[in-house]
């Protein structure tokens, strides 16, 4: 089976831009670049939960523990943050929670929501 073509920085940025005109924009946009940077399927990012990504204190963690059945291949992994991504996440969490409600996030039964929906 033929490797998947990557984009390169310049088809990046277009796409990044075409999404921040569209109505989801930062939600798009963060699931793109944990595609693109952080190397995750798309089946990945849509079954990622807030608890996934969301510390205690209410910061992004390191790494996404994903479990075998977040997995393609049925295996669990864990995939690794940047700096970067975890901004972006910061910044799409910030669009649906305040500060304080991202740290009464853990105590809740929200925690266990999807990151991303609409």
């Amino acid at each position: 089976m033929k490797q998947a073509r990557t984009l390169n920085d310049k088809e990046l940025n277009l796409l990044l831009l075409y999404t921040s005109t569209r109505k989801y924009a930062e939600r798009d946009r963060c699931m793109l670049l944990l595609t693109y940077w952080a190397g995750m399927r798309i089946g990945e990012v849509a079954a990622t939960k807030i608890k996934d990504v969301l510390a205690a204190d209410g910061t992004i963690k390191q790494e996404i523990n994903l479990t075998a059945e977040q997995t393609k291949g049925k295996f669990a992994r864990t995939v690794v943050l940047n700096e970067k991504l975890r901004k972006e996440i910061l910044n799409y969490l910030l669009t649906r929670f305040t500060k304080a409600e991202l740290i009464a996030i853990q105590y809740s039964e929200a925690k266990e929501k999807p990151l991303f929906c609409t």
